[in-house]
């Protein structure tokens, strides 16, 4: 490949994105702000912009905005916990991978699944924010919510 030579795809986008990303970090660390993979996924994803006559289907989020994004990490840095790892997802009690609708005769009726989303802490991460959640849980077991709460 040639140094002033022009690509795209996805083999291309996978530099860009992890450059990208980098110099975020770096701006972070350096403003000693918290974050979390979700949240720098969230900015992200919020903060890209569509190019014009373009379409997600095509570009997805869009065109990545290196400076929205830490703007938008720097003014909801408390809305995802640094110390969130991952989630536990369990659907209908057992440890399917998703819910899968491929065929026609699957969306030509209404059907019912149960989702449980457990988010799981790092260690360090005390029993204060765990007690939060399970006091949550525990709303969510007596009431039934659309909502999804952050911590």
């Amino acid at each position: 490949m040639k140094a002033s030579q022009l690509m795209n795809g996805t083999s291309m986008s996978s530099p860009n994105v992890t450059g990208t990303v980098a110099c975020l970090l770096s701006a972070l660390k350096a403003q000693s702000i918290s974050w979390s993979p979700y949240l720098i996924r969230l900015a992200l994803e919020n903060t890209a912009r569509l190019p014009k006559d373009q379409n997600r289907f095509t570009v997805g989020s869009g065109l990545l905005q290196v400076d929205d994004a830490y703007n938008f990490i720097h003014d909801h840095q408390s809305l995802i916990s640094p110390l969130l790892t991952h989630f536990k997802i369990k659907i209908n009690d057992v440890n399917a991978r998703g819910i899968y609708l491929r065929e026609r005769y699957q969306t030509c009726y209404m059907d019912t699944y149960v989702i449980a989303v457990q988010p799981e802490f790092k260690p360090e991460s005390g029993t204060s924010l765990l007690f939060i959640y399970s006091l949550l849980s525990e709303m969510r077991r007596k009431y039934y919510f659309h909502q999804v709460f952050y911590i």
